[in-house]
């Protein structure tokens, strides 16, 4: 058994101080927003004092900014791995998956749509973030479905560049429909109806269709 060392002790707890002024920001920001929220507010939340939190973030701008990037690292972690195998299939049924993390995790979803609606005046420290989320996220997407086009799992005539950003507008529509009137299970129910009919309007094969497809 190892003996944790002097400073990999200090590393562990400051990354555990760091995700509790993540976590109390989140909490306070999904509701009142980071504008009128100090980050005196989100250090008495998380049980320090506002140089501490200052100490970790330096800023309320780094803290924002790390905000997001916390919130997409969970979000990534539900479809990541789909995307590494490129297996359009798989991916096409874990979509829901992230409607289902949204409707656990609310106050993280809600958060996510206040940041966009504070951070799209070009001045604002999350506007540049946004803007190069939302192109990797509708590269990625492109991406795979070219993959998926290309060996013949969905119809040689899908413009992946539009259905990619297609899929992107529904997932924060879908979302913020939601959040305005949170019926359980509804954000999952509207991803299941979308996906299979965008299925349908590309042609894409299941795994089955596949399997016989190769084997002929």
């Amino acid at each position: 058994m190892s003996v944790e060392s002097t400073q990999e002790r200090r590393a562990r707890l400051k990354q555990a101080r760091r995700q509790e002024i993540l976590d109390a920001a989140i909490e306070l920001w999904a509701t009142k927003g980071s504008r009128g929220t100090g980050l005196a507010e989100v250090a008495e939340r998380a049980g320090m004092t506002h140089a501490g939190v200052l100490h970790h973030f330096g800023s309320k701008a780094n803290l924002l900014l790390a905000v997001m990037a916390e919130r997409d690292r969970r979000d990534r972690a539900i479809l990541q791995p789909y995307f590494d195998r490129a297996d359009i299939t798989d991916l096409w049924s874990h979509y829901p998956e992230v409607a289902r993390a949204n409707e656990r995790e609310i106050g993280l979803a809600q958060l996510f749509v206040v940041l966009i609606g504070e951070s799209i005046t070009p001045n604002n420290v999350g506007h540049e973030y946004l803007q190069d989320r939302y192109r990797i996220v509708r590269d990625r997407t492109q991406k795979i479905l070219e993959t998926a086009r290309e060996r013949g799992d969905i119809d040689r005539s899908v413009d992946c560049a539009a259905i990619a950003s297609q899929i992107v507008a529904f997932m924060d529509g879908a979302l913020i429909q939601w959040l305005l009137d949170p019926q359980p299970g509804q954000l999952v129910a509207r991803y299941e109806t979308y996906f299979g009919q965008l299925a349908t309007t590309i042609s894409l094969k299941t795994t089955g269709t596949r399997r016989r497809k190769a084997a002929k």
